[in-house]
């Protein structure tokens, strides 16, 4: 999506986003013709963000999340982790809270968020869990917490019957791990709502956005090698961005403002002004030119 992000006062654009240029130029006109910018709702941009990939921030689903043979595990016999829809001693592929060097290490981040732009924490919400093509997917998705005391917190899973609030808050401007488990190994397209309350000096109410995170599961060490190139296909997916596995990836979030469509109304009117001031200012030279 292609939005400009208004942030307490400055202007700025999203990553790779594409028409900055002509965003920047409807904030001159606006603002050159009176209309209030700060007339606009808010919405999350809900993405991945990368200190190692290039481009360091890419669209929620640009990506497959390698979770890579190493995370395979046995389920313990402990009866605090019925919730991830496996029974003891069978597998489960874990992405853990703790960074693996050999495995992708997953985060919450909502670092690009201001603290003082919101009234509540931000919300994360489990939308639906499914695999290829729509389809079911091939087990249970499930995250969870372990506090100092090595209590586990069941916070989101996808098994059938499973009692959990299916969601998480983190505050803005953080960075928050969490562990991640799979039953099975295939695709696992996992949408997330995100929500929270703006502070009144954005305006109040609530802001909300949502995006579905591609998470490929591999059973053997052999089963996921790193695309040469890109866009490449999995499970019948297409993916513009190839990772390795191990790197550290980000669920990030940002603010962005969308003008409201009376202001884009006028900025349109705006920019068609400037262009045929352009032209107008041309054709006399022209003229001239030809005399």
């Amino acid at each position: 999506m292609s939005n400009v992000t208004f942030k307490t006062g400055f202007f700025q654009t999203l990553g790779n986003r594409t028409h900055g240029i002509l965003a920047m130029i409807s904030f001159v006109v606006l603002a050159n013709i009176g209309v209030d910018v700060a007339a606009a709702t808010y919405e999350f941009d809900v993405h991945l963000h990368s200190e190692e990939v290039e481009p360091h921030e890419f669209e929620a689903d640009a990506a497959l999340l390698p979770v890579k043979a190493a995370a395979k595990t046995t389920r313990s016999g402990n009866p605090q982790f019925d919730f991830t829809g496996t029974t003891a001693g069978n597998p489960i592929w874990i992405l853990p809270k703790s960074q693996n060097p050999g495995l992708l290490f997953l985060s919450v981040g909502t670092e690009e968020l201001s603290a003082t732009d919101f009234q509540s924490l931000i919300q994360f919400s489990l939308v639906s869990v499914t695999g290829s093509a729509g389809g079911p997917a091939p087990g249970v998705f499930s995250i969870w917490n372990v506090d100092a005391f090595a209590q586990v917190e069941p916070l989101m899973s996808s098994a059938v019957g499973a009692s959990l609030p299916n969601a998480f808050s983190v505050p803005a401007a953080a960075h928050t791990h969490f562990n991640y488990g799979f039953t099975a190994p295939g695709l696992y397209n996992v949408e997330f709502a995100v929500s929270a309350t703006l502070a009144e000096s954005l305006g109040g109410g609530p802001v909300s956005g949502s995006a579905v995170y591609s998470f490929g599961v591999f059973d053997t060490g052999s089963d996921y090698v790193m695309p040469s190139s890109t866009p490449w296909t999995y499970q019948g997916q297409q993916f513009t961005v190839a990772l390795f596995g191990d790197e550290h990836i980000d669920m990030g979030v940002g603010l962005v403002a969308v003008p409201e469509p009376s202001a884009l109304l006028l900025a349109g009117l705006g920019l068609a002004g400037l262009v045929g001031a352009r032209v107008n200012r041309r054709r006399p030279a022209a003229g001239r030119e030809n005399a």
